[in-house]
């Protein structure tokens, strides 16, 4: 067929650029008219075609035609049946789910359009997931319990278990009168306390009222990291990360395991690099190196130091090098920050003082160091490194 070009005149019916040619939609939703019908072809071997036109498209070689010689009664009946099965599609499989599951709405309404058994007319006239997915955010809001206006809320059932019915709500109690959540299945644990290197790491820009972080504590699983334990903390002291790691020791030991990996990474909170002390005496901690280069990086933003690392390639380069310092093997630490002390720029002083202050005289070397480490930052931790 040739190129024409297609003009809507309202949302029933629009014209083709060609004399004595109409189309009339068959609309199925407010967005939009979808399921075309030749209602006067102009040639009788065009007579009863049905396709699918898309109101964004003026081409027609852009149309998915579907039948072919039948009369066009036939084909209305069609395309009604193909709409009340989509229809029941969605009512069903759907919004069952949307209001059952807190899984995203487009991962549902993609997975069960893959798995319906729809024809080709009906999958072509079904919404996208963008399309349908401001119509079941309405039904799920509906559904959703309102944001708590205090810390003493409530927990229902559809977010303290899985899917599947298990428990997902670890542990619900309050330390020095401030409440404190813990989220982790039975399959979770028994993963994370058979794994020799686990990651910890605090979010605290991003964080529920009524709570000060989001603790997450991962493992590699088969080669790729799975969050295992996460908890809503209403702190960052020693006394908090105590009762959480006695915790996942008690449930280990319920178990028939031990909580007692090899290796774990952090970030560097105060308070929990003196929990994991007390707590693991025969495990080696390790500092996460993105979180130090990004403390680094900051203090330099902090010092008014931006302009001179952005322009200035000798600043940026003796800043790269104290970035650099916990890649060096333990041993030559010393001797390097000691040559760059000599060497650098009179403008990084602050830095340097900073640097020797907080990170060479204030953190044991061997925390920070990471010359022979293959993971050597708890990025899998994070949703996005800040």
């Amino acid at each position: 067929m040739s190129k024409a070009t297609l003009s809507a005149r309202s949302c029933d019916e629009s014209v083709l650029d060609r004399p004595g040619v109409w189309l009339k939609y068959n609309c199925i939703s407010k967005t939009g008219c979808i399921g075309v019908e030749w209602i006067n072809p102009p040639n009788s071997t065009e007579l009863g075609k049905m396709f699918i036109a898309d109101l964004k498209s003026n081409d027609e070689s852009q149309y998915t035609w579907i039948w072919k010689g039948q009369n066009v009664s036939n084909t209305k009946k069609e395309l009604q049946n193909d709409k009340i099965a989509l229809k029941a599609f969605i009512r069903h499989s759907i919004k069952r789910r949307v209001l059952e599951e807190s899984t995203p709405i487009a991962r549902i309404y993609d997975q069960e359009l893959a798995a319906a058994q729809l024809t080709l007319p009906a999958l072509s006239i079904a919404p996208t997931s963008r399309e349908a997915q401001s119509s079941f955010q309405r039904l799920r809001r509906k559904t959703t319990p309102p944001l708590p206006v205090s810390g003493d809320f409530e927990i229902p059932d559809r977010y303290s278990q899985t899917l599947d019915g298990n428990n997902f709500l670890l542990s619900d109690t309050t330390v020095r009168n401030k409440r404190v959540l813990v989220f982790a299945t039975g399959l979770q644990l028994a993963i994370f306390f058979q794994s020799s290197h686990i990651f910890m790491d605090g979010t605290f820009t991003v964080c529920p009222p009524y709570f000060d972080q989001v603790f997450t504590m991962h493992c590699i699983h088969h080669d790729q990291a799975i969050p295992c334990i996460i908890a809503l903390l209403p702190g960052r002291s020693a006394m908090i990360y105590q009762y959480i790691f006695d915790l996942l020791d008690n449930e280990a030991k319920e178990l028939g395991l031990t909580f007692g990996p090899d290796t774990i990474t952090s970030d560097f909170e105060p308070g929990l690099i003196k929990a994991i002390k007390r707590q693991f005496h025969n495990s080696r901690h390790l500092g996460c190196y993105f979180h130090h280069t990004q403390s680094v990086y900051k203090k330099i933003q902090s010092l008014g130091l931006s302009s001179q690392y952005k322009n200035d390639e000798e600043v940026r380069s003796h800043a790269r090098k104290l970035m650099a310092v916990p890649l060096l093997p333990l041993e030559k630490m010393n001797l390097a920050f000691e040559y760059l002390v000599d060497n650098h720029p009179a403008c990084l002083d602050p830095l340097f003082n900073y640097y020797e202050s907080f990170w060479m005289d204030s953190l044991p070397l061997k925390l920070w160091n990471v010359s022979n480490i293959k993971i050597k930052t708890n990025n899998i931790a994070e949703g996005k490194p800040s």
